[in-house]
């Protein structure tokens, strides 16, 4: 079998080449290594053109002839000569293989002489063309999409590195003009102060884009371990306390007294909790109230942040986790904090799920396994593995 790649009016070399006899892979390398002649004459150029599939009851020697002269002019072997002979003459069906309606080679295929092939074959031999030429596409296709991802993650790390040497150098003019600045001079030291506030959400961007990039090539990491979910969540309140009150919102707490601890990375639980406040915090009017809460379950233990804000529209619901993507009549940010968080929790095997009616309110809960089931599992997998 070959598949031969269309250049113009005539066919490169074949690609791919193999035999069903295990033994007479040597002859399958010949033919690998053999182009077929470029005349319009010659069946395969015909089938490129025309874009038809035939059958040839009979492969003439002179075709052979032609595999062998470029074969030795390519390779320098005496014995492609007695290869192409033992092939020896046989039947052929030559189909081209299309993508998006243009034909982009063929595929070549060799009968035994004791075997020719016949009409009835030709249909099976379609279908196989068929699906080799979705192959070559979705190989293609890829392939690209490796390329853009690799050119992407590239950019944006010189991006991110790029952008943060002048904030980094801005963060520290500014604290070094607070420090000087004379407490009297009130309306500098706000100045600044916003200086330092917008530098820091710049950063905070910077980190979104880089784990975004990180969830889609899926070389987010993590590093778990027992986390105590009571200690957590409050340490989450506390974070978003004072942001809270400057928007004249109620934040409270509906934690139990006890919690499993659960098997989870830290850092990266409180950046869910952060994201989730956070938005809740942004789009909850004054006078509005934000609930944190949670519960143990037999597996995980399940966190919820419940607002009184103005909620989602249900055919917007199915969108809220995409990257970039934000709700109508709604500006703030980048719309990363839900797709990042909603990464966050499947890498830790978790579940994330929003809930909300217009008009009343949005809740959005997710879960954490426990540390005790992580154990059992991973027990589970070194026993199996043992077996």
């Amino acid at each position: 079998m070959a598949a031969c790649r269309r250049k113009g009016p005539t066919c490169e070399r074949p690609s791919r080449g193999a035999h069903g006899d295990p033994a007479a892979a040597p002859l399958a390398a010949v033919a690998r290594r053999s182009a077929p002649p470029r005349d319009e004459a010659n069946p395969i150029a015909r089938t490129v053109e025309e874009g038809s599939a035939r059958i040839l009851q009979r492969v003439s020697a002179d075709v052979l002839a032609d595999m062998a002269a470029v074969a030795r002019a390519g390779q320098g072997r005496e014995t492609v000569d007695a290869d192409l002979g033992a092939i020896g003459p046989r039947s052929a069906m030559i189909i081209p293989l299309r993508v998006r309606g243009r034909v982009v080679g063929v595929l070549t295929l060799l009968a035994k002489p004791s075997k020719p092939y016949r009409r009835g074959d030709l249909a099976l031999a379609e279908e196989l063309a068929e699906r080799a030429s979705l192959a070559l596409e979705n190989a293609r296709l890829y392939a690209e999409a490796r390329r853009a991802t690799r050119v992407r993650d590239e950019m944006l790390a010189i991006v991110s590195h790029d952008l943060r040497n002048p904030l980094h150098t801005i963060e520290l003019s500014a604290g070094l003009l607070e420090a000087i600045t004379p407490q009297e001079a009130e309306t500098v030291r706000k100045q600044l102060e916003i200086v330092k506030r917008s530098v820091q959400r710049a950063d905070r961007l910077i980190d979104d884009l880089l784990d975004v990039a990180r969830l889609e090539a899926g070389t987010f990491s993590l590093e778990c371990g027992p986390v105590a979910s009571i200690e957590v969540a409050r340490e989450a309140l506390e974070l978003h306390r004072g942001q809270a009150e400057e928007e004249g919102e109620r934040l409270i707490a509906a934690l139990p007294e006890r919690l499993p601890d659960v098997w989870a990375d830290r850092d990266r639980l409180l950046q869910v909790f952060s994201n989730l406040l956070g938005n809740a915090i942004k789009f909850t009017p004054a006078g509005g109230r934000i609930e944190l809460g949670a519960e143990a379950g037999d597996q995980d233990v399940r966190f919820w942040v419940r607002d009184t804000g103005p909620g989602i529209a249900p055919d917007e619901l199915p969108h809220v986790f995409d990257p970039f993507w934000q709700a109508k009549r709604r500006r703030g940010g980048a719309g990363l904090g839900l797709a990042i968080a909603r990464g966050i929790v499947d890498a830790h095997g978790g579940r994330i799920h929003v809930e909300s009616e217009p008009g009343v309110g949005t809740t959005v809960w997710f879960t954490i396994p426990t540390a005790e089931a992580a154990r059992r599992a991973s027990a589970g997998s070194t026993s199996e593995r043992a077996a």
